[in-house]
């Protein structure tokens, strides 16, 4: 089994807020990061510039220049992703790593098409913000020859080491997204409920005196949902069908994808506002179809 080399040109796709943070941390860590915005948009292009990564013309001058390729997309793009990049290799060595929060069984189908097309595969997870904030991005990593990956830890993101696996980094990530998006999605259902009826401060109280810090959960995550909402919602299904894979219960986060779903169709176009109370407006909005 041949080792794949360190980490030295790291392709990473996309730069979306997380993919353009983990770009940017690379980069500064003395990486040559290399990219492309082909197809993308004006507001791509700018998080792109600032994360200091080399934009190419192409995903085939992307892959030809890199030796590592992280994949860091929304779960819809990941096996679109894998199979442009197989079919770009065209024998040339890569160690590809797709870092997105889908389910283990389209981890395995990833897997199974880079490595056909002749690229080493290791499966990866990113658990927090982008890099440079507070709290630390982790980069959980799987897979027999995931070691050298350890090269791309810096003191914003951690690189943690799991097993052998080419789906453990995924099974980590699904697991932990399940339930922190999960919980959130359970207290707005809740708290929008609560408001509903007129009893959001005493339902929010109750929940704060006997379970400290629970509600700080959408709290937090309110004021990003007017760009993650959409996002959110497809990643409830990958992750319904990740816990199924498991054999857990799906049922719950299938209906959390509907709620984010019917968020994203419904929150209101007042940015100003308080981000709690529009979350909570849009959250009850029509059905989507």
């Amino acid at each position: 089994m041949s080792t794949p080399a360190k980490p030295t040109v790291v392709g990473v796709l996309g730069l979306g807020s997380m993919g353009a943070g983990v770009a940017a941390d690379l980069k500064a860590s003395g990486f040559d990061v290399v990219s492309t915005m082909a197809g993308r948009s004006g507001r791509s292009r700018e998080r792109a510039t600032q994360s200091g990564a080399r934009l190419l013309d192409s995903l085939e001058a992307v892959v030809a220049a890199a030796d590592t390729f992280l994949s860091i997309v929304p779960a819809d793009q990941a096996v679109p992703l894998a199979e442009a990049v197989a079919a770009a290799l065209k024998g040339k060595s890569l160690h590809y790593v797709d870092c997105n929060s889908i389910t283990p069984s389209k981890t395995a189908h990833i897997a199974s098409a880079v490595t056909a097309a002749g690229a080493i595969y290791s499966d990866g997870g990113i658990i927090g913000p982008p890099p440079g904030g507070k709290i630390k991005t982790r980069l959980y990593i799987s897979g027999p020859r995931a070691d050298v990956l350890a090269a791309l830890a810096s003191e914003r993101m951690p690189v943690i080491r799991l097993g052998d696996s080419l789906t453990q980094a995924t099974e980590m990530k699904v697991l932990f997204s399940a339930a922190n998006k999960g919980t959130a999605a359970l207290l707005i259902n809740i708290m929008a409920a609560a408001a509903k009826v007129g009893l959001l401060d005493r339902v929010m109280g109750e929940l704060d005196s006997v379970f400290p810090g629970l509600t700080g959960v959408p709290r937090r995550a309110a004021p990003d949902l007017d760009e993650k909402a959409g996002r959110w919602a497809i990643e409830m299904d990958d992750l319904a069908q990740g816990l199924a894979d498991l054999d857990a219960h799906p049922g719950y986060h299938q209906a959390a994808g509907e709620g984010y779903r019917r968020l994203a169709a419904n929150l209101p176009d007042t940015k100003g506002d308080d981000a709690m109370a529009r979350v909570l407006s849009g959250w009850l909005g029509p059905k989507t179809s």
